[in-house]
């Protein structure tokens, strides 16, 4: 992921020890989070960013730096500046962004073969709201920076992209500075590859105000099992030993009879027990064990597996969360 250093000066911009004489560029930041990383022309660095490292070299200015995180001593170098003075940053397609002083907090380029990307910085150097551009699969991306992690490194802690994989379909994920640095969601709503919405987090809750405390809420958690399950429940009235129940049409219209369980509960401490003899998504049938012929109220709940999950998978491969990333600015 690229990284937006300050304040860096410039080491070195001439021939390498390197066979062939390759010119190195070599940048390091006050900070120390960039420490003499070596960027080769030949791959990596245009005439433009050289001729912008001379110049500081020669006026002894520190520059603006946006670099990716490549292999030690090496990576790529997506645009220099001079800070507070003139000129500007020429990209890829002829755009140039004007050096002001102090820098500019919004920066426009293009990103590599895919039109162009915008990213917003805060005012104390640290990036802000980082990507606007299209992502790895051609769809777009919006990634909303943390301030906290390491030092002007941007962490998107908020994302909207698409599912990896699946161009088509969109994914929003949301996550702490310690979740974008790992690459995990804390919280992600998304179609998965097989066209189904699903939201995934470590708890899913309702929250509403607490009447008996003004200043709290009464925060509940939903049930988690194995399963993706529907399930009705009631009260009803066994006469002379039996009871029929009619199940809602929309029960019967969600689930499968197959693997539909039933609960029922006596209201009445002379019950002899009861049993149930039938049952299907549209009806069940109640008796009272041993021939019993009582009347009372008795409790009842059926649960049920939802059509067209009759195979959900509980094990999955963690790849599955993954979202498309922002694709980084072209070298410059």
């Amino acid at each position: 992921m690229p990284k937006w250093f300050y304040d860096c000066t410039i080491d070195l911009v001439g021939p390498s020890s390197d066979a062939g004489g390759v010119t190195d560029l070599q940048l390091s930041s006050g900070d120390g989070t960039l420490t003499k990383k070596n960027f080769r022309a030949a791959a990596s660095v245009r005439k433009e960013i050289l001729a912008t490292a001379l110049a500081a070299l020669a006026s002894g200015r520190t520059v603006q730096a946006y670099v990716d995180d490549g292999p030690p001593g090496g990576g790529s170098i997506y645009a220099l500046q001079i800070l507070n003075g003139g000129g500007g940053i020429r990209f890829p397609d002829g755009s140039v962004q004007t050096t002001a002083s102090p820098p500019p907090h919004v920066v426009l380029g293009e990103v590599a073969g895919a039109g162009g990307f915008v990213s917003v910085l805060r005012s104390t150097g640290n990036v802000g709201i980082d990507d606007i551009s299209q992502n790895t699969d051609g769809g777009g991306f919006i990634g909303l920076g943390s301030a906290g992690g390491q030092a002007r490194v941007v962490l998107d802690t908020v994302q909207l992209s698409t599912v990896a994989g699946s161009p088509d379909n969109g994914a929003v994920s949301v996550t702490d500075a310690a979740g974008a640095a790992a690459g995990t969601s804390k919280v992600q709503l998304a179609v998965n590859a097989n066209g189904k919405g699903q939201v995934t987090a470590d708890v899913k809750n309702f929250r509403v105000p607490n009447p008996a405390q003004a200043d709290t809420d009464i925060v509940y958690a939903c049930i988690e099992g194995p399963e993706a399950a529907a399930y009705v429940r009631g009260t009803a009235e066994l006469i002379n030993g039996a009871c029929t129940i009619a199940l809602p049409d929309h029960f019967a219209t969600v689930i499968e009879q197959i693997g539909m369980t039933v609960h029922v509960t006596p209201l009445s401490a002379e019950s002899l027990g009861l049993t149930v003899v039938e049952k299907s998504p549209k009806s069940l049938v109640v008796q009272e064990l041993h021939q019993g012929a009582g009347t009372y109220s008795f409790d009842w709940e059926v649960k049920g597996i939802r059509k067209g999950y009759e195979d959900y998978q509980v094990i999955r491969p963690q790849s599955e969360r993954s979202l498309a990333q922002h694709l980084p600015a072209v070298p410059v």
